[in-house]
Order: C-alpha cells, then sequence, then structure tokens
C-alpha cells in the first residue's frame, strides 16, 4: 500500500524500483511558483508602494517616522526632508525615515458623502436593511 504512495512522491519502491525523477521535479517546480506567489511578488508589491509615497511626499503632508514622530513636512530636499514637530521645533530626517502619510482627507470624505446624500431626492436605507427608510 506503501509503496504505490512512495512511488508517486518518487521515491523508490520497496522491490528496488527506481522511480521517476518526474513528479520529484514538478513537485519543486510546484514549490518555486508559490513561494513566489506568496512571498516574492507581495514583497515587492510593498517595496514598490513605499518608493511611489517616498516620491510623491510634499510640503504640508503630515507624516510619521519609523521612530513614531508624528509630524508636517515644512520642506524637502533630494534625501532629506524637514519636518515640524512642534510649534518652536523643526527635524531633518531622511526620506527613507518616513514609514507612512496620515490620510487627513478622511473628514472631507464623509463630509463630502453626507452632503451628496443630503442633496440626493432618493433616500437611502438603514444600515440594518430593514426596509426602513432614513427620515
Amino acid at each position: 500500500m506503501f509503496e504505490n504512495y512512495i512511488y508517486l512522491l518518487g521515491g523508490a519502491g520497496a522491490a528496488g524500483q527506481s522511480g521517476s525523477s518526474v513528479p520529484t521535479l514538478v513537485t519543486f517546480g510546484l514549490m518555486i511558483v508559490v513561494m513566489y506567489f506568496f512571498l516574492i511578488r507581495p514583497q515587492s508589491k510593498k517595496q514598490k508602494a513605499a518608493k511611489m509615497m517616498l516620491a510623491n511626499l510634499k510640503n504640508g503632508d503630515k507624516i510619521v517616522t519609523i521612530g513614531g514622530i508624528y509630524g508636517t513636512i515644512t520642506s524637502t530636499k533630494e534625501k532629506m526632508i524637514v519636518i515640524k514637530v512642534d510649534a518652536n521645533t523643526q527635524l531633518e530626517v531622511m526620506r527613507e525615515s518616513i514609514a507612512s502619510v496620515i490620510n487627513t482627507d478622511i473628514k472631507d470624505d464623509k463630509t463630502a458623502a453626507k452632503n451628496k446624500t443630503k442633496d440626493d431626492p432618493k433616500k437611502l436605507k438603514d444600515d440594518n436593511s430593514t426596509g426602513k427608510e432614513k427620515k
């Protein structure tokens, strides 16, 4: 019973039969493909997104550094960025030390959505989908 399973995996049978190396090569090929799609490809996408974020930094952006310092960009240079952390405090940091840009447009999006629903003649249904209309 186990001889057939071992043979399918590419190993030699109990009677000294030499198995084909094709199943072993297929198995290793599938492992490489899986590793590419689960490890290498997502990492390269993250690196590309980080490069785009660093390239699109501009004055006035609210940012967080990799050290956890929050600030607003006051000026940008080729490799350095000056951020304002407090009324009288400015720091000069490397461009690569910026972890993320804080999205401050969330409030604006919510306000725009509220204004749109006020102007919309159709009434929205409740979130609980009971069919009742908002007043």
